[in-house]
């Protein structure tokens, strides 16, 4: 009886290796053949996060010198804080996604292999803060058209 349970674990040891390998070999494969030594997906997270930290600097820049007081209105405040909330979201995805870029290496597979293996580990983590970003972001949206729409915009 115990032996049945032994085989019945070891089997099902083998189908989750077996699982786990189809997932990395094609995300390796696409890795190794990438000129910059990074996924698709992985890339396009990136350009997300860069286009958010550009507008959110421009928003800054632009509150900061756009009022004619000096001092900006609540929902510029709303605003200015919410982008604030942003800044460690894209700092900490940015480490992330530079973690998982393969350099130049004498061994590129093994190299494309490590990258999958730990995108494969770090993928709900960047998953959920590329989420969160999204979230922040609608929210900053949602104020700059309540800003627009009642005429609150000192810029």
């Amino acid at each position: 009886m115990a032996e049945s349970f032994a085989i019945l674990g070891i089997v099902a040891n083998i189908a989750q290796f077996t699982e786990y390998a189809l997932i990395l070999v094609p995300e390796t494969r696409e890795i190794l053949a990438s000129a910059r030594g990074v996924t698709e997906e992985n890339l396009d997270i990136e350009l997300i996060v860069r286009t958010i930290q550009d507008r959110h600097e421009t928003l800054v820049q632009s509150t900061a010198s756009g009022t004619e007081t000096g001092i900006p209105s609540r929902g510029e405040l709303a605003i200015l804080k919410l982008a604030d909330r942003c800044e460690p979201i894209t700092k900490d995805l940015v480490k992330m996604l530079e973690k998982l870029r393969v350099k130049n290496s004498k061994f590129p597979k093994l190299e494309s292999l490590r990258a999958a293996l730990i995108a494969s580990a770090k993928k709900p983590a960047i998953q959920a803060l590329k989420q969160r970003l999204l979230d922040i972001e609608t929210q900053i949206g949602h104020e700059m058209t309540k800003m627009l729409k009642y005429g609150f915009f000192s810029l």
